[in-house]
């Protein structure tokens, strides 16, 4: 009987430590999931509300979801349909990442911005920004052009839309940044149902 306790006993105390460890393991990782999902919510907010701001301070047209609104996702977008969206007197909202800045003069910079492509709409921007208010978003966030899903939301008057033709048959506006901010996620605005 000693001897089968002495088996029994070593054996029970390694299994409730295997059981004990497992539990563990497992609320661990629960709350690992449930603070990624909460760091997941806070930054969809963030967006959102700073989108949505921008939106409303300066009546900006997001016209990427005037597309979504027309078009199939696989259907071709010309030029003309976007200068009929673009063109106007108001201002254009664009969501994406910043890919070059080059000086224009002692106070602007032209921003090189590619757009996320939740469409088959090629369109980047080359627009003239405010070197003041480049240089204090590129202090606040250094890898801002190598952050993604880091990126830039920006209000711009649009004046002109040029097609650089090849594979990817790029489209180009160009035009004048009203307002430009960061955003954690360039993806959020356009993916969530809103």
């Amino acid at each position: 009987m000693k001897r089968a306790l002495l088996i029994i006993i070593p054996i029970l105390l390694v299994f409730s430590l295997i059981v004990f460890w497992a539990f563990n393991s497992h609320i661990e990782y629960k709350a690992q999931m449930e603070a990624k999902e909460a760091h997941k919510k806070r930054i969809e907010k963030n967006v959102i509300s700073a989108v949505a701001n921008l939106i409303k301070e300066y009546n900006a047209f997001d016209w990427v979801k005037e597309i979504k609104g027309r078009k199939e996702i696989f259907d071709p977008i010309l030029t003309v349909e976007l200068e009929k969206l673009l063109l106007t007197d108001r201002p254009t909202l664009f969501i994406g990442v910043i890919k070059d800045i080059r000086t224009f003069d002692q106070e602007f910079y032209i921003l090189r911005i590619e757009n996320i492509r939740p469409h088959r709409a090629n369109l980047e921007l080359a627009i003239k920004s405010p070197m003041q208010k480049v240089n204090s978003l590129l202090k606040e966030h250094p890898n801002l052009s190598k952050n993604y899903p880091g990126g830039v939301a920006v209000v711009a008057k649009i004046n002109n839309i040029s097609a650089v033709g090849g594979k990817d048959d790029i489209r180009i506006g160009e035009g004048k940044s009203i307002d430009i901010i960061y955003v954690e996620d360039v993806r959020i605005w356009y993916y969530l149902d809103r």
